[in-house]
This record gives structure tokens, sequence and C-alpha cells, in this order.
């Protein structure tokens, strides 16, 4: 996405240079002549970056700055000919993110201008973050005022939106009672009882087993942790992990020739090389180091029990394949 930048300068010739510049650099603009012209742009074409002058009729670039920042969180570059350390101070405190003296050269101005507009997006990243939580559970949007666990809507009251909320900021972390009152309530001389039951409504809607639960948790005498859950897995795509896990295909013992066939680790498809272990040797002899003649090193996470399972349920020769 481009980033849009204002112009607020009251000398043609300057404004139209930095115009250029800005647009060479491929940025898009937006001008104005002075600080009031300047403000209508502020609300209509709502810039990532603007700059100003200071000496400007109808209204000065000090009180432009402080009426911008007021409706935008947009960071403000003083562009200015007034280099007296009075007015950098006065600038700077009026809240200017940059404070620049005439003249200056294009190679400058676009280096602060990439820095100003790098540091703007940081900020901006950092403030949705703060307003969204998500792992492999729940999902908060905090300014929506929805949570979501399980690809489904929680319905929530907004004191137990509250709560979700400060125990999932500070994930993995024991949160006193005390804290917990103080933070969410708003005092610290509510009852702890009124914790416990908002945290045991909590489980209901969040936990699948509320007796027995593994988000919310509680350390006893202390107060409550929120534990990050890790992906949760349907027991039959575990069970069919475990058949891809032990990387087991058929060979053709009539013809004696182990087949070179494409298996998942973690979902990816591999070609695998010929060497293998076969199952009637794993169980004769376990796992091996180094290959042999007649086989190949097994699979670390290839257990006997699985070569046994293979053996016994598979007619004709299994190979382990590497």
């Amino acid at each position: 996405m481009t980033n849009r930048i204002l112009v607020v300068e009251d000398e043609a010739p300057v404004r139209e240079l930095l115009t250029a510049w800005l647009s060479d650099a491929g940025y898009q603009t937006c001008t104005a002549g002075d600080g009031v012209a300047g403000l209508r742009e502020v609300y209509q074409q709502q810039p990532d970056l603007i700059v100003a002058d200071i000496v400007m009729p109808k209204m000065d670039g000090f009180e432009f700055c402080r009426l911008v920042k007021e409706v935008s969180g947009a960071p403000i570059m003083f562009l200015t000919g007034l280099g007296e350390e009075a007015k950098k101070v006065k600038g700077l405190n009026m809240g200017a993110d940059d404070y620049v003296v005439k003249p200056v050269g294009m190679e400058e101005f676009l280096a602060r201008v990439g820095a100003l507009l790098r540091r703007y997006q940081k900020q901006v990243i950092q403030e949705e973050r703060g307003k969204r939580y998500a792992d492999p559970v729940l999902a908060i949007d905090k300014d929506r005022y929805e949570v979501t666990v399980r690809g489904g809507n929680a319905d929530l009251t907004p004191t137990e939106f509250r709560l979700l909320w400060f125990l999932t900021q500070r994930a993995g972390k024991t949160c006193a009672v005390k804290e917990i009152l103080e933070e969410v309530w708003g005092s610290p001389l509510y009852s702890s009882d009124v914790v416990k039951w908002h945290v045991a409504s909590l489980r209901g809607k969040l936990e699948t087993e509320p007796h027995d639960p593994v988000h919310i948790i509680t350390v006893w005498g202390v107060g409550y942790r929120y534990d990050v859950p890790r992906v949760e897995v349907d027991p039959a795509d575990a069970n069919r992990a475990d058949v891809n896990r032990s990387d087991v295909t058929m060979t053709d013992a009539t013809r004696g020739r182990r087949e070179r066939k494409p298996v998942l680790f973690g979902g990816a498809p591999k070609l695998l090389s010929s060497q293998c272990v076969t199952a009637d040797d794993a169980l004769s002899s376990g796992p091996r180091s180094t290959p042999t003649p007649h086989s190949g090193t097994l699979l670390p996470h290839f257990s006997l029990a699985s070569a046994r399972r293979l053996w016994h349920g598979v007619p004709g020769r299994c190979a382990i394949i590497r």
C-alpha cells in the first residue's frame, strides 16, 4: 500500500518541488497552501505523514500541529527556515515528530520521511496487536467486542469479557486475585468469590471439560492463569497421523522389489530413498544404527510394537522406508 503524504506550504515553488520529490520516490501526495486548508486535507485525505511549514497565512504551523494531533496520529515533520533553538523546542513540544531547517537536500529529506513512516507503521502494528488476541482455541477482537471459541461465537457478559481479556494478555503468568479485582472490577475490596464465580462461568463457555480445565488454571492460594493451548487434534486425525509417521509402504515380495513411494512428514510429501529395514529384521534385532546390504536404518520413532502390528496385520513383507 502506497503511503499518502500531505505537504502544507504557502510558497508554491517549494510546495511543487517537495511533491515532485515525493512522487518520484513512489509516494502519493496532497497539498495545501495554509494551515486552514491543511486541516481540511487532514480530514478528507487522512494522510500517513504531514510535512508542514511554520510561517503560513491564516494559521501558523504551531497551531496547525496542535489541532492535527487532536484528530490524527499521523507524524508531523516541520520543514521551515526558522532555525532558532527556541523554535525547535517549541515545535517538538507541540507534538512535531521531526524538525528540519531549510535548506535541505532531497536525499536527506526523503530519508527523514522514510524513517518517520517506519516508526509510525510499527506503532500502528503494535496498537492493532494490542486490540486482538488469538490462539488455536480462542480469538478476541476488543474493538468489535467479539469472542470466538473453536470457530463459534461465545456469548460473554461485559465482566467476563474484561476478565478473559485480562488473563489472555498475561497468558502463562499467574494473576493474583487481588490484581484481578483491581484491574477488572476496579477495586480490591470485592470478595474473592466474585472472581471464582466468573472464572467458573468462563470455563463453562471456553473449556471442553469445565470441571477439568486446561486453559484457565487455578493456582491454589494465589489466583488464576491462562495457559495458551496447543493445537487441538481430533482422535481420528491423531490415529491417521500415527500411520503417516510410521512411513510404511507395501513391497512386492514376489518380485523382490522395494518401491519408492511418496510419504508424508508433517503433511509435506517427500520421495524417500529405497534404503529400508524389513519388519522381520526389526522384530529380530530392533533398530540398527548403520545400514547393511539387506537393510537400511530404522527410523528412530518407529517402535517394535508398531513393527509387530504391521507384521501381524499385513500380508506379505513390509518395509520401513527412510
